[in-house]
């Protein structure tokens, strides 16, 4: 019994099981193949192939190919060979809006950022200045990493420089990555990079010696910015 690909199959690839009986005498009269126990795919010669179209992380389990063989006195025997196949996909953000956060020079603010994929995610932080906070820096904290999913959150101490936006990038080897974008303002006060638009989606990931890249597209569908502008063109200033 194998698979094609063999290793690294990701959600949306194309996947052929091949499940064959061989030295049988008498030669089986059925093969069947299962998923979770249910037959999905049946045969009464001694080799089946079975493709998964497109294939989704709902289809990620235990499949079982089975073989049935009648010897001449009607006695029947069953050989089974078994294998688990592991569904990769990519780091998707649990919150599909941006968040925004009101607080005033001396407080503490606890930005939270849940992410699940398969493998499972990284998540990494840009300041309001687009810069990369590493993942050692003392004010990040990862919290329940629990079946692929992993919840950072990053505690800042608001000082007269610490409003605008900041970014969550949640990604492991399957790209694209998924961003959210977050927003502190000052209590009673509006600021250039206040945030006022509150769903992005990435459109092309390219890798780079300064990172990754996405291209961000705006709400009415018609802009498209790349990530290194966008925290300065799809605001408003």
């Amino acid at each position: 019994m194998t698979t094609t690909p063999l290793h690294n199959i990701k959600e949306g690839s194309n996947v052929t099981i091949y499940c064959e009986a061989v030295n049988g005498n008498p030669n089986p009269y059925k093969i069947n193949l299962t998923f979770e126990g249910e037959t999905i795919a049946e045969s009464d010669r001694p080799a089946l192939y079975h493709n998964l179209a497109s294939i989704s992380r709902a289809q990620d389990g235990n499949y079982q190919c089975n073989a049935m063989t009648k010897f001449y006195d009607q006695r029947e025997d069953l050989s089974t060979d078994a294998m688990q196949i592991t569904v990769f996909y990519s780091a998707r953000i649990s919150s599909e809006e941006s968040r925004v956060y009101e607080a005033s020079v001396g407080d503490d603010v606890n930005m939270e950022c849940t992410a699940d994929g398969n493998q499972s995610p990284t998540i990494r932080w840009f300041n309001n200045r687009n810069e990369t906070l590493p993942n050692g820096d003392d004010n990040i904290r990862i919290e329940n990493v629990v079946a692929g999913e992993i919840t950072s959150v990053l505690t800042l101490k608001i000082g007269s420089y610490s409003f605008g936006i900041y970014t969550c990038e949640a990604y492991n080897f399957v790209r694209p990555s998924d961003y959210q974008f977050m927003s502190i303002n000052e209590i009673g006060k509006f600021h250039r990079n206040r945030l006022l638009r509150y769903h992005f989606e990435c459109i092309v990931l390219k890798r780079s010696p300064n990172g990754d890249q996405c291209d961000v597209q705006d709400e009415d569908k018609n802009h498209y910015y790349p990530m290194s502008t966008a925290l300065s063109r799809i605001f408003v200033t």
